[in-house]
């Protein structure tokens, strides 16, 4: 327990702490009592991480002591997980980083391959490109159109999917954000999405198909940890204020009627109500996100 306190710092030093071999190895020794007593913020997501996403957690941050090596201490009490990439959907090295709630996302750019690894030829239009030049030509990395790539969907029809992707995209979508930075960054995650979609599920794969894939998670999240502290449902005033003052209820209120929203122009989920039936809808929309990616169970 002492070692564990002692590792513990302040929320300035622990920004620099996932850069310290000393106590990344003192963290990779520690028991996970240790852990989580010393941790028990980074350990509770780490657990709800585990519980929600299940597979799409790294193998190697199954283990709380890897996860938090990996990571670093959560510099503070405002910070959540945020995604690096804006096509990342699962959770490992590299792939998240620690943000402050209130700030908007951020997106880096993938570190482009070497020229020389990705210079097969393909045929487009029947001309001749290599496949890095013309991944480069839609607008993407070699990276982001592999999958497709893989699955045998020649240049072709991803230049035709690319139509598609414009098409499905609905400007006056209630769900939507009005700030045009972040609306413009949402469109952005979508088209880069899309590219990895197989070309039979182009059509179904929609901009509010991808939003409700992301929001259903935060919000199966928010109301787990409101109910955890036994604040979703509550009849006092003093306990409806308490609720109201918790970032997850925010959260939840923010992104609800726009998830529902969402949900309204998708005809296979219409008929479901994110009120009373969220719990059961989640795991179809993960089932079906993969495998429009061609990730699914055969």
């Amino acid at each position: 327990m002492a070692a564990a306190q002692a590792l513990a710092m302040d929320t300035a030093a622990a920004r620099d702490l996932k850069a310290d071999p000393v106590w990344r190895d003192a963290i990779l020794k520690m028991s996970v009592q240790d852990l989580m007593r010393a941790y028990p913020a980074e350990a509770s997501l780490h657990k709800s991480l585990m519980t929600k996403r299940g597979t799409g957690v790294a193998a190697s941050w199954r283990k709380l002591e890897q996860f938090l090596a990996d990571l670093g201490p959560m510099p503070g009490p405002d910070y959540e997980l945020r995604f690096v990439y804006a096509d990342a959907f699962s959770y490992g090295p590299g792939q998240v980083e620690w943000v402050q709630r209130h700030k908007p996302p951020v997106y880096r750019e993938r570190p482009a391959p070497p020229e020389a690894e990705y210079s097969q030829w393909a045929n487009v239009a029947g001309k001749p490109v290599t496949y890095s030049n013309f991944v480069k030509s839609i607008g993407a990395s070699f990276k982001e159109a592999l999958p497709v790539l893989n699955a045998k969907v020649s240049p072709d029809q991803i230049l035709e999917q690319k139509s598609v992707t414009e098409r499905n995209i609905n400007l006056n979508a209630g769900w939507l954000p009005q700030n045009a930075e972040k609306r413009d960054a949402l469109l952005g995650a979508y088209r880069l999405w899309h590219l990895q979609i197989l070309p039979k599920f182009a059509e179904v794969a929609t901009p509010d198909f991808l939003f409700l894939y992301i929001v259903l998670g935060q919000l199966v999240s928010a109301r787990h940890s409101l109910e955890e502290m036994g604040l979703f449902t509550k009849e006092t005033n003093r306990d409806r204020q308490k609720r109201e003052d918790q970032p997850a209820w925010k959260k939840y209120c923010e992104l609800l009627p726009r998830a529902q929203t969402a949900l309204a122009a998708i005809p296979a989920y219409r008929s479901y109500s994110l009120l009373t039936e969220m719990e059961d809808l989640y795991p179809r929309v993960v089932a079906a996100e993969a495998r429009f990616r061609g990730v699914g169970k055969k």
